[in-house]
């Protein structure tokens, strides 16, 4: 019997969360519905934050093959065919300000009380441009060490992202393998 990873993405009151959603699904799956990176998914094109059967996309590596559902991080549970789907993940995606980064903590609540799974868990900055954290002040450097402390203690890995068209391109294909 088949059957398919879901990770939850949200919150979808996050602009940058139908970014961050096509980019990956571009990235893995060259779905010709995502939109371009820095564009929001324009109606009838994607489906939406909140849709059940959710965005779906395999992944293949030499390791593994995967079918991964995205769904909204309110999604009802979700069923497939098969009748085998696990709740594996979360990504919280969010601006890069502070009151951005301050919300997170009622979504994490939320999607832990909803039984979102927890072998994938990210928590997301998205920027437009470099990090407004990466400027070597005292007071940047105390905030990215509040981010991630809190994301350590909750079991996400704090990941920062430019989403530009260029922030979004930059890195692949630049790495080691």
């Amino acid at each position: 019997m088949a059957s398919c990873s879901v990770v939850r993405i949200g919150p979808p009151s996050s602009p940058d969360c139908s970014v961050i959603r096509s980019a990956v699904l571009r990235h893995f799956g060259d779905d010709p519905r995502a939109q371009p990176p820095a564009t929001p998914a324009a109606p009838g094109t994607a489906k939406a934050n909140n849709a059940n059967d959710g965005d779906e996309l395999a992944v293949s590596n030499r390791y593994f093959d995967a079918r991964v559902r995205l769904v909204g991080l309110k999604s009802p549970p979700v069923t497939v065919p098969e009748g085998a789907a696990a709740e594996d993940g979360v990504v919280l995606v969010f601006d890069s300000t502070a009151a951005g980064f301050d919300g997170l903590a009622s979504h994490h609540d939320d999607a832990t009380a909803s039984g979102a799974g927890d072998l994938l868990r990210l928590c997301v900055s998205c920027s437009r441009g470099p990090s407004p954290l990466s400027d070597g002040t005292e007071k940047s450097e105390a905030e990215y060490s509040r981010r991630v402390l809190w994301c350590l203690d909750r079991g996400y890995e704090y990941v920062e992202a430019d989403v530009t068209e260029e922030g979004l391109g930059r890195g692949h294909g630049e790495r080691d393998k």
